[in-house]
């Protein structure tokens, strides 16, 4: 708060090369209680001079934000995670202070946590040293807060630029560069919970060629994509066992059954609620154990066996916190399209 525009500390992420783990590596670190991170905040406070820093740094840090460590041996190592604390002191709250703080300290004879006396302190770097020539450095404050003003001004247009850029990739994306949707093409889209205020955009979805949706959303009937979107076209509900072909019939015989062409095929991943004798929501562990398997065959089906290569499009359409059945399909239809 004395120096940067803004900055992340990390918990879950090496800092010094240390044993065979190396600076910047992502290990993560267990959670048992998700509160906890949230209360040090309270902590934090009391570090500050008085009341007014307090509230000011109250402003500039913010709540942790917890993303989990995807581990390839998922099934038998503990989850982790990297816990992120965003510290963003705007000019307009910083601007001419000083921050001084004392770092606390566990007493053991008392069983308690003391600060220490409150001093000024720098980031300087992966650093963060006591300011020994306090008069220089106040001389200048002048200037940083010049910068501060200067990196947000930047970072307002940046955004701004940035999401007109991402708006011309996605626009490529889905017409391949033309003025409007490439009708010669399917597209294929992955989603799962769709926050209500979205659903109100999803309009352009009844213009594409959809083939299929893989919809990881148990309730998406209920109050999500699958309801919305039947309301103004045709589909068919699936679930990935639907796949399976275990008659084991003619491609052309199978394609029939599950009327692929007639109809959009909606593949419920993750169960279906509010519909009898369907499959039931399950958690991330069951659904690798159990529904994986499943997932890949309807992938390899429809890449390999039903659509011709290079004819369609998979469109990854995400409003919620991804989860790791999310992220298996998307290395799968990564496989099977050969990075493409």
């Amino acid at each position: 708060m004395n120096m940067r525009t803004n900055g992340t500390i990390h918990f879950g992420i090496m800092d010094k090369n240390k044993g065979h783990h190396k600076h910047g590596e992502i290990i993560g670190i267990p959670l048992r209680n998700r509160e906890d991170f949230v209360d040090a905040l309270d902590y934090i406070e009391r570090c500050f001079k008085d009341s007014n820093q307090q509230i000011e740094a109250r402003h500039c840090i913010r709540n942790p934000r917890f993303v989990e460590v995807c581990n390839k041996d998922k099934e038998t190592v503990e989850k982790t995670w990297v816990v992120e604390y965003d510290v963003i002191p705007k000019a307009s709250i910083v601007k001419n202070k000083l921050y001084s703080v004392g770092l606390p300290n566990f007493h053991e004879k008392e069983g308690k946590v003391k600060c220490e006396e409150k001093v000024p302190y720098c980031r300087v770097g992966a650093n963060t040293p006591l300011i020994e020539d306090l008069v220089c450095f106040i001389q200048g404050l002048i200037e940083k807060d010049q910068q501060r003003e200067e990196a947000e001004s930047f970072r307002a247009e940046s955004s701004l630029d940035f999401q007109e850029d991402q708006k011309r990739k996605l626009s490529v994306l889905l017409t391949g560069g033309k003025t409007k949707m490439d009708n010669s093409m399917f597209y294929i889209v992955v989603t799962s919970d769709i926050q209500p205020q979205h659903l109100e955009n999803i309009a352009f979805l009844v213009n594409m060629k959809l083939f299929c949706v893989f919809d990881f959303d148990p309730n998406s009937e209920i109050s999500g994509l699958y309801g919305k979107y039947k309301e103004q076209k045709p589909v068919t509900p699936h679930f990935l066992h639907d796949y399976e072909n275990v008659k084991r019939l003619e491609n052309a015989a199978f394609i029939e059954t599950l009327k692929l062409f007639d109809r959009v095929s909606w593949i419920f991943c993750n169960g279906r609620n509010n519909f009898p004798s369907g499959e039931h929501p399950v958690d991330e562990k069951t659904w690798i154990k159990t529904r994986k398997k499943k997932m890949k065959k309807a992938v390899t089906f429809i890449c390999n066996e039903v659509l011709p290569k290079s004819s369609f499009v998979v469109v990854f359409l995400l409003t919620s916190d991804v989860k790791q059945p999310v992220v298996d399909t998307f290395h799968e239809f990564y496989a099977e399209m050969n990075g493409h």
